[in-house]
């Protein structure tokens, strides 16, 4: 996932940093790979409920596709979550996220 933000290099150190720890691991693997997925899952869905946020703030409306974000709100769409028709956010098949 890419961040598209105004704030420049402060939103290209949050994608960075993400870029680290996203790892796409197939659901059931244990050990410290599958600690490194969950914690790349967890700071991916933290930082897209943000996104989801300020889109319907802004926008008036919850998103109803992930497109709908691309490019204002990300650079490209997130491998790990998917959004639902109801703008509800779900962990993407195979993406090794709960």
């Amino acid at each position: 996932m890419t961040l598209a933000s105004c704030a420049g290099e402060a939103a290209e150190k949050i994608a960075d940093d993400l870029s680290v720890v996203e790892v796409s691991v197939p659901a059931g693997n244990g050990g410290i790979v599958g600690e490194v997925t969950q914690q790349g899952c967890s700071l991916e869905r933290a930082s897209l409920e943000q996104i989801l946020e300020t889109f319907t703030i802004l926008e008036g409306h919850a998103p109803t596709l992930e497109t709908d974000l691309v490019p204002n709100y990300l650079r490209s769409e997130s491998v790990m979550f998917d959004i639902t028709a109801e703008g509800a956010l779900v962990p993407a098949p195979d993406s090794g996220c709960i």
